[in-house]
């Protein structure tokens, strides 16, 4: 069924272009810093601007009318470190009565003080300890607060086939953190997006999102597929130690009511 929706991506990179392109029927409207023409898709309306310090024309004529969903997809890495007026900067932009849902593009790096037992969306996490996490939790943490209508979407690690994760380092033959038995949790791009959408379409306000394949796989077993697959030699890892855990997001797609496209990295690279 083909559904129309009114969006605005913020932070318009590599996953909005998937998001634009699993969804040819809505009207999109993409927030990109500068222009540059990486990840571009023709059928798409594109504004340029700086959402923490907006311009009025960006404001008046984009933002504030806008009464769709807004799905956001900024590196923590873009925040100053008092977040409260980072976040507050990206409020103003917005009359919040008008606003159907705001999605956060979020990571299971929230996760990476490690967990034994395997992750769902049941999950309570626990106050992080690690600077990665901390900084992931106080970013979900502060969206949550200021905005009202805000759904938090977790997502594995993305890749497609132009953009596969740890390639480099098995191209250069680096040494691979860790002992090899350590998860990686994957979400192939196009999956992400179609998880995105359904969000923006279904009657759901708010809560906290878990999306990956379901498939964890441990970086051993990942990167000896991906050195096989370019003809490198197989991976070296440090042996140091490294924290693991192993996210499945069952409960999430059928909340969503559709499946992954790509269940692993094998078919997902295929």
């Amino acid at each position: 069924k083909v559904i129309k929706m009114d969006l605005l991506l913020i932070g318009a990179g590599y996953l909005a272009r998937k998001i634009i392109t699993q969804s040819p029927n809505s009207n999109i409207v993409a927030l990109r810093r500068k222009k540059s023409n990486q990840d571009l898709v023709e059928s798409c309306t594109y504004k340029y601007g700086d959402v923490f310090s907006p311009t009025n024309d960006l404001m008046n004529n984009i933002t504030r009318p806008f009464s769709g969903s807004v799905v956001v997809m900024l590196n923590p890495s873009t925040y100053t470190n008092d977040l409260a007026d980072s976040i507050s900067r990206i409020v103003r932009l917005f009359d919040q009565n008008l606003l159907k849902k705001v999605i956060l593009v979020s990571s299971t790096g929230i996760f990476s003080d490690g967990c034994r037992n395997r992750i769902d969306n049941s999950y309570h996490q626990p106050t992080p300890l690690n600077k990665r996490a901390k900084k992931i939790h106080a970013i979900e943490t502060e969206w949550c607060r200021q905005f009202k209508n805000i759904i938090v979407v977790r997502l594995g690690g993305l890749y497609c086939s132009e953009r596969i994760v740890g390639l480099n380092s098995v191209l250069s033959d680096d040494m691979i953190d860790g002992n090899g038995g350590e998860y990686l949790n994957l979400i192939h791009s196009i999956d992400a997006a179609r998880a995105i959408l359904q969000l923006c379409s279904k009657h759901i306000y708010g809560g906290t999102f878990l999306i990956t394949d379901c498939n964890p796989a441990t970086r051993r077993e990942y990167y000896s597929y991906i050195a096989k697959l370019y003809g490198a030699k197989p991976p070296k890892f440090s042996n140091s130690s490294r924290k693991t855990y192993a996210c499945v997001a069952h409960d999430v797609w059928a909340q969503l009511g559709i499946l992954p496209r790509f269940p692993n990295y094998i078919s997902g690279l295929a």
